[in-house]
């Protein structure tokens, strides 16, 4: 039955959106309705099984999907959702195109964790990435700059993508991630190699990474928030899947990937401290959550594989939080450079709540989510040996300047008052915009407060990877 919640409503809901055309309004609801239609069935199955859909599950296992990331598919269509209700008024007058490409990109990325075959796996990244490079273009201007930056050097990672797989096939001799067995060691280590390239660059790893300012900073906010909670997130779990379906997976490979990950981690969040405008500050902590998220992946140990998978959900809902927070201070002043900004906490409540529960969050303050995360991935990374524990303090060393990047913006955005800059004139935000805000915020405390339910789903999870 997941196949229809994560195919078959999205993209019928984007034809649907494509026909009413210029009718725009008609085409925000249909999204709206189709994607809470889509979520709230989701949520329904996961709590009541039938029988009655194994047609469609057996369906879904021929075209090369399985429940494998269903966990991670449902996070991406609740994010999805509440990314389409805060489009609705963010968005106003939104092109033809937007919510067509909006759907495609949130069903392409769901059923891309749900591939076990490699070749449509790679055409469902690949659909995602092109529907992307044309939203990025929507507010015209230095947005076209910005594509063709995203394009080039993602057309670049889907290269060394896919020579990673088709290296796969001719190694292993079948297209489904389940039945790799072994290779020679000089193989895994080529197809690791293209692996981490390919899709480290559309993760945004360091030094793979100058396109996720310039594309965040001018997408429309709710594609930001999509592509940097969600879509990054999704393909760093896809990078799980295939890294750990190599037999067997290097010492070497990951080494490279925890040390990649430190500089990640560090480039990320100097970067972001420096920043002045709002969405450019929140892209460059996505390169720095990225790293974090690798690291767990460096270690590659059952339990830090734990941790990195809840760090990838987390990151799903926390980044998520803090990009729609943002998007609700640009939608009621009309303005995201910092600096323009001051003493909205009393404008606007809600939204300074939130942004700071996000903050926290991220960086792993207690008992928030990330905290639970980020201490588990530390945890593995001291248990491992070597020289695992000097990289766990650095990495942990330059998650400051990130924590210090987000107090600085809270105080400056919410509490400071210039009195040489006139205050900015606050509208009134939509329920679309405040009910996703609410939701995130509640997600992140209830996650971190009782995460015993689902941290047990995530560890036979990874059990369920590192087994092939």
């Amino acid at each position: 039955m997941y196949i229809v919640y994560t195919l078959a409503i999205p993209l019928i809901t984007a034809a649907i959106c494509a026909l009413f055309g210029r009718k725009t309004k008609m085409a925000a609801y249909a999204a709206v309705i189709g994607m809470t239609l889509s979520a709230v069935l989701f949520t329904a199955n996961l709590f009541v099984a039938t029988s009655a859909t194994a047609g469609l599950d057996s369906f879904a296992t021929a075209a090369g999907l399985s429940t494998v990331g269903l966990m991670i598919a449902y996070v991406v269509i609740i994010i999805g959702t509440l990314v389409t209700w805060f489009s609705l008024p963010y968005i106003g007058n939104a092109g033809r195109i937007y919510y067509p490409l909006l759907l495609i990109i949130i069903s392409s990325t769901a059923a891309a964790v749900l591939s076990t075959n490699v070749a449509t796996l790679y055409v469902f990244l690949e659909i995602g990435t092109l529907s992307t490079a044309i939203l990025v273009t929507y507010r015209k201007g230095r947005a076209f700059e910005a594509a063709t930056k995203f394009v080039v050097l993602n057309s670049i990672g889907s290269s060394f993508t896919l020579i990673a797989l088709i290296l796969m096939f001719v190694n292993y001799g079948t297209l489904n991630i389940g039945s790799f067995g072994s290779t020679s060691s000089s193989a895994v280590l080529l197809i690791s190699l293209f692996l981490f390239i390919g899709l480290g660059t559309k993760i945004g790893v360091v030094p793979m990474h100058s396109w996720v300012p310039d594309t965040y900073g001018e997408a429309p906010t709710p594609v930001s928030t999509f592509l940097a909670g969600t879509v990054k997130a999704a393909t760093a779990f896809i990078l799980i899947r295939f890294l750990f379906a190599l037999h067997p997976t290097l010492d070497i490979v990951l080494l490279f990937i925890a040390v990649t990950a430190v500089l990640t981690v560090g480039v990320g969040a100097f970067m972001a401290y420096t920043q002045k405008d709002l969405k450019r500050f929140l892209a460059y902590s996505s390169i720095e959550q990225a790293g974090i998220i690798l690291f767990a992946i460096g270690i590659g140990s059952s339990a830090a594989l734990t941790g990195g998978i809840f760090q990838i959900i987390n990151n799903m809902v926390m980044k998520s939080l803090v990009f729609l927070c943002v998007g609700a201070i640009i939608a009621a002043t009309k303005q995201r450079n910092i600096d323009g900004l001051g003493g909205l906490v009393t404008k606007m409540p809600i939204v300074a709540g939130g942004f700071l529960i996000g903050a926290l969050a991220l960086s792993g303050i207690p008992p928030l989510s990330g905290f639970i995360s980020e201490y588990l991935i530390l945890q593995a990374g001291f248990a491992k040996g070597g020289v695992y524990p000097a990289l766990s303090v650095a990495l942990l060393v330059l998650t400051f300047p990130m924590f210090a990047g987000y107090i600085k913006v809270f105080q400056r955005v919410f509490l400071t008052v210039d009195q040489k800059i006139a205050a900015p004139k606050v509208s009134n935000l939509s329920i679309y915009i405040i009910l996703p805000i609410i939701i995130l915020s509640v997600l992140c405390v209830l996650m971190g407060v009782f995460p015993t339910a689902i941290m047990d789903q995530i560890h036979k999870l990874s059990l369920a990877i590192l087994g092939g």
